[in-house]
């Protein structure tokens, strides 16, 4: 029987509303029950037939319930002499998942976070130098006839410096002839050729150095420095001057936030001085 008729025959129907009701029911029993002959319940289309539309019904059935209010669980008959009694029906309660806490984030002071920046640069330095002492002992190591491998001069300088370095990494570096050398940062290389990039570096260093000499705070802004940076290797253009600049502080290693509140400091004490003297002469 094809699985159109199936549809069509009521007996299939009624089969399937007996195990509904008789989950325990196996399906040849309700087959006998929905008036199957002995042939049809022993023939394994027809049984499978009754086994997809259980599932179905079943299906559909917990799709339905879903949207359903859960049966009560709990009944309470109150009664009193000369007045009616009362059923109060209370429905079973679920335990609620607990809302979710934003947790937010304390924000830290300006002492906190210039003592943060201050760790980071100091943890940067100590592995840039454990760095390049390693590509240089490993370097020298590999000359010898029995020196020692990378593995052997990563843990000897972790042993004494406490900086973890990739014995992989040396060895690549070391193939390149970056030797002595901090390691890059990961990303597209420049259009910029090394030698303007040192040339720039350089120059950049001594202007901030003759102006901080000088105490122009303006001129040391660094809304002021990106635009003077980009008009030096670019020219006139369109360019995003934050990155070069971003680069160029990393790799000199100057920090204009320092420079700019040491500055402040030196400008506010000549104010103080005059107003002292103002008021002593007053």
């Amino acid at each position: 029987m094809s699985r159109n008729n199936a549809r069509v025959d009521p007996r299939f129907k009624k089969a399937v509303e007996n195990i509904l009701k008789h989950p325990t029911l196996t399906v040849p029993d309700a087959m006998k029950l929905a008036d199957f002959s002995p042939q049809e319940q022993a023939c394994r289309a027809k049984r499978m037939i009754v086994y997809r539309e259980v599932d179905k019904a079943k299906s559909k059935q917990g799709k339905s319930d879903a949207f359903l209010t859960p049966p009560p669980q709990y009944v309470a008959i109150s009664s009193e002499r000369g007045a009616l009694s009362s059923v109060s029906f209370m429905a079973a309660s679920e335990p609620s998942a607990p809302a979710a806490v934003v947790v937010k984030k304390p924000r830290t002071t300006v002492t906190a976070a210039r003592l943060r920046q201050a760790e980071a640069i100091s943890k940067k330095k100590e592995h840039n130098a454990a760095f390049k002492r390693a590509t240089i002992m490993y370097d020298c190591e590999r000359k010898k006839v029995d020196g020692l491998s990378a593995r052997a001069v990563v843990e000897l300088i972790r042993l004494d410096t406490h900086v973890q370095l990739c014995a992989r990494t040396i060895q690549k570096k070391v193939k390149e002839g970056e030797i002595g050398v901090s390691p890059l940062r990961r990303g597209p290389k420049g259009n910029i050729p090394d030698r303007h990039y040192i040339n720039l570096c350089m120059a950049f260093k001594s202007f901030v150095t003759i102006n901080q000499l000088n105490s122009n705070v303006q001129v040391l802004a660094q809304k002021r420095l990106a635009p003077l940076v980009k008009t030096v290797i670019y020219g006139e253009g369109d360019f995003d001057c934050r990155k070069l600049m971003r680069h160029v502080l990393c790799d000199t290693g100057i920090e204009l936030s320092r420079i700019k509140a040491h500055n402040a400091e030196d400008q506010a004490d000549p104010l103080d001085n005059q107003g002292q003297s103002q008021h002593v002469v007053g």
